[in-house]
Order: structure tokens, then sequence, then C-alpha cells
């Protein structure tokens, strides 16, 4: 998965707290190309965006130190990340953490349960939308 007009993986952010998910996750994306960078938790991860911006941040609602809603809340408020697009993982079906993320913007909510070609079609999408990849 290359970035348009360039020959750079593109580069996905995974606040992620589950070690084996997070690999997993990172497994998969790097046989399709693009390159994975993990936050163990919210406030890695901004930690990570004050120095670089990614072309996609996936985060997990349920961390310590800073959960995925709390990391989402302060990078809407940041004008140079407004339009970073955002997909929020949930191990449950949830619509009330749904309607809690709708204000904020994110390019989608999927439930970790969700086959890979499924979820990956998804990415592929929200990086089509933005003009990231061709």
């Amino acid at each position: 998965m290359k970035r348009k007009n360039h020959d750079e993986p593109v580069t996905i952010l995974l606040a992620e707290d589950d070690q084996d998910q997070a690999s997993i996750y990172k497994m998969r994306f790097k046989a399709i190309g693009a390159h994975v960078d993990l936050a163990n938790n919210g406030h890695q991860a901004l930690e990570y965006l004050e120095k670089q911006t990614p072309d996609l941040l996936i985060t997990d609602i349920m961390m310590p130190v800073m959960d995925g809603f709390e990391l989402v809340t302060e990078l809407r408020q940041r004008k140079n990340l407004l339009n970073l697009p955002i997909v929020v993982l949930t191990a449950v079906t949830d619509v009330d953490n749904r309607e809690k993320f709708s204000p904020l913007k994110v390019a989608d909510f999927c439930e970790k349960t969700l086959r890979w070609k499924v979820f990956q079609e998804r990415i592929i999408q929200i990086l089509k939308k933005q003009n990231i990849i061709a």
C-alpha cells in the first residue's frame, strides 16, 4: 500500500494496549505494504503525534493511562490534526460509544471481531477518500 504519488508506504499509527492484538494488526498491515507504528496507550500516541503525522490513526477505546475517547477528543482540538483520519476499535458492539464518538468525526468505528478482509477494505476506502492512496 503506497502513498499516492510517492514511493513510500502508508504510515499507520496503532494505539492498542493488547500486545498480541497489536502484533497481529502490524503483521497484517505490513503484508499489504503499510508501515505501522505502535503506541501502548493514548498518551504514547499523543507523544508520537507531536513529532510526526501518520496517514491514519487506528485506536482502541479501552486503554490504560489515556483511553481512545480522551485521545480522539484531544486530537480534534489540535488544528494540525483536524483532518487526520481516525478509526476506532472496540471489543464489543456499543451504541453508546458510537454516539459518544459521533461529534468527533471519526472515519470509522469497527469491532475487533470484524473479519480482516472487511476491515482491510474499510481502511483502503478511508485512505482513498482522504486522497492518500489511488
